[in-house]
């Protein structure tokens, strides 16, 4: 079907993309699985202006709630999360202590992010990214018509 043909190249891509970034997560030490972490709450609390509940973890990782707790326990024993309790629900908090993390990790991500950007003038950069937001913000908008169909 030719009217698909850019829409399977896409996901085509996409699902190359989240493979590698599975593999990405697996050859990472330690350090790295933690700011992956970390860096995933801090991009909540940036993009949504506020943390991240448990519940909003276990609901989008599809692990159970308890496991999502014993996960967290080792960021919150060694000072890079908070837990905080507000009635029933249990928000995750980002620390200072792991923002100093993120900051020392970033400069690696960067440098790999940008050595493989490296071959493509910054025409191509720009078109891709614009056209990766373009997609990324459709998707965001299918999801949260599906989340309001599914609430209402």
């Amino acid at each position: 079907m030719e009217q698909f043909e850019d829409a399977e190249k896409i996901v085509s891509a996409f699902f190359r993309l989240k493979d590698c970034l599975r593999r990405y997560r697996q050859t990472a030490s330690g350090i790295d699985r933690k700011f992956i972490i970390l860096g995933s709450l801090r991009e909540y609390e940036t993009t949504h202006g506020r943390p991240v509940t448990m519940t909003e973890i276990a609901r989008t990782t599809g692990i159970a709630l308890p496991n999502v707790s014993r996960m967290l326990a080792p960021l919150e024993r060694e000072g890079y999360i908070v837990r905080r309790k507000n009635g029933r629900t249990v928000s995750v908090v980002t620390t200072v202590r792991a923002e100093e993390e993120l900051q020392k990790q970033w400069l690696v991500l960067l440098q790999e992010i940008n050595e493989t950007l490296g071959p493509l003038d910054e025409g191509t950069k720009q078109s891709f990214l614009d056209g990766l937001n373009c997609i990324v913000e459709g998707f965001e908008g299918i999801i949260k018509k599906r989340r309001e169909k599914a609430n209402a």
